[in-house]
C-alpha cells in the first residue's frame, strides 16, 4: 500500500503545533531523562577510569612475578619490594602496604631516607612531613621519618606507603621480592601472564590482583544499567499517559482525515511522527543540559571516610549516541500503543457517537 509521505509529513508538523502544551510536556520529560541519563553515565564512567587509573601501575601492577629475576629478560620490567606491614603512631596501629620503588626508572618519586605517605593517611595520624612513625616488617621494628606525601588519588588504597629500594636495602634489610612489568595495553596482562606461567614464572595479572576494584566497577555497571531501566520506565509512561489523552481528544479530526482519504498506516505515522520531533527536540535540550551541568559541575568531590574521590562527568560520543537511541526507543515505544490505537479508529463511529 502507497503511503503519501507529504501528507504524513504535513499533518505531523500540524499536529505538533497545535498540541503546543501536551508537546512542550513530554519534550521537557525527554529532556529531563536524557539529561539525568547522559550526565549519570558521564559520572559513572569517569569514576570507573578514576578507579583504574589511580590503582593500575602503583598499588596494582599490570603483571606481578614472584621473582625478580625475570627483569633480565623483560622490557619495562621493574624491581620492587611489596609487603604487608604495620604503621604505629603513638598508641594507635594500622595495617599498610609497603612499596619499594626504583625513583629514577619508574614514574612515581618517593623521596629517599625515609617514607612517603598519602595526604589522607598524614590527617588520619596527624603526622606532618619530618614527623617519626615506627615502622613494623617481618625483619623487625624501625623507626622511620616521613620525607614526602602524594595525593590520595594516586593509589588505591590510601594506607599504601612508598619509599625507595635503596632505603628498604640499607635500612630495612629488604631486598626485592618481586617484579612488576607495565604494559601499553593494560587488557594483554592475561597473554603475559601465560606466557610467564608456561616458562616456569608464579605470575599474576592486575586482573587478578584487583578483584575487589572489578567487583565495585560492576556494580557500578549494575547502577547504571538500573538507573536507565527506572527512566526509561517512568518516562515511558508518562508519555503513554499523555498520548492516549490526545488521541481521545483529537478523534474528531483523526475521523474527518480517515474520511478524506488517510489510510490507517497514515494516521499511525503521524502519530508516530510527532512523537519523533518531540524525541529529536527532547534529546537536543537533554544534552545542552547535560554539557552544561558537566561544565558547571567540572568536578563532584566524594567523602569516602578514609579518602576523598573528585570525579569529573566526561560526556563522549559514545553516551551522545546512547543518549540519542534511548530518546528515540523510549519515545517511539511510548507512543507505539496510542498511535495504533488512533489508526484504528472508525471515522463512523466518531462521527455519530463523537
Amino acid at each position: 500500500m502507497r503511503v503519501n509521505i507529504r501528507a504524513v509529513i504535513f499533518c505531523s508538523w500540524r499536529f505538533f503545533r497545535s498540541w503546543r502544551r501536551q508537546g512542550i510536556l513530554v519534550t521537557v520529560m525527554v529532556a529531563g531523562s536524557i539529561a539525568l541519563l547522559v550526565f549519570s553515565n558521564g559520572m559513572i564512567n569517569s569514576l570507573i577510569e578514576d578507579n583504574l587509573n589511580r590503582a593500575l601501575g602503583t598499588s596494582i601492577p599490570h603483571v606481578l612475578v614472584e621473582d625478580p629475576g625475570i627483569c633480565s629478560e623483560m622490557p619495562n620490567c621493574y624491581e620492587r619490594v611489596m609487603l604487608v606491614g604495620f604503621l604505629r603512631k603513638g598508641s594507635e596501629t594500622i595495617p599498610i602496604t609497603l612499596i619499594g620503588l626504583d625513583p629514577v626508572r619508574e614514574e612515581l618519586k618517593p623521596e629517599d631516607g625515609g617514607l612517603t605517605l598519602s595526604d589522607s593517611l598524614c590527617e588520619e595520624l596527624g603526622l606532618r612531613r619530618g614527623g617519626e612513625v615506627t615502622l613494623i616488617t617481618p625483619n623487625g621494628e624501625i623507626r622511620a621519618r616521613v620525607v614526602g606525601t602524594y595525593n590520595s588519588s594516586l593509589a588505591l588504597d590510601p594506607r599504601t606507603i612508598l619509599t625507595t629500594l635503596n632505603y628498604c636495602k640499607s635500612e630495612l634489610g629488604i631486598e626485592p621480592n618481586v617484579a612488576v612489568i607495565k604494559l601499553k595495553d593494560p587488557e594483554r596482562a592475561d597473554e603475559v601472564v601465560k606466557d610467564l606461567r608456561e616458562r616456569g614464572y608464579r605470575a599474576k595479572s592486575w586482573k587478578e590482583l584487583a578483584k575487589n576494584l572489578l567487583q565495585v566497577i560492576e556494580g557500578d555497571k549494575v547502577y547504571a544499567s538500573i538507573l536507565s531501566a527506572t527512566i526509561a520506565a517512568v518516562v515511558g509512561l508518562s508519555i503513554l499517559n499523555i498520548t492516549l489523552m490526545m488521541v481521545e481528544s483529537r478523534k474528531r479530526e483523526i475521523g474527518v482525515l480517515k474520511s478524506v482519504g488517510l489510510t490507517t498506516t497514515e494516521i499511525f505515522l503521524i502519530y508516530s511522527g510527532v512523537s519523533l520531533v518531540q524525541a529529536l527536540i527532547g534529546y537536543a535540550l537533554g544534552m545542552i543540559v547535560a554539557l552544561a551541568g558537566s561544565r558547571v559541575l567540572s568536578t563532584v568531590t566524594v567523602d569516602l571516610g578514609t579518602f576523598t574521590m573528585r570525579v569529573s562527568a566526561k560526556i563522549g560520543p559514545v553516551d551522545a549516541l546512547y543518549g540519542f537511541i534511548f530518546a528515540l526507543l523510549v519515545s517511539l515505544a511510548a507512543s507505539a500503543f496510542s498511535s495504533l490505537r488512533a489508526a484504528r479508529v472508525k471515522p463512523a463511529e466518531v462521527m455519530r457517537f463523537g
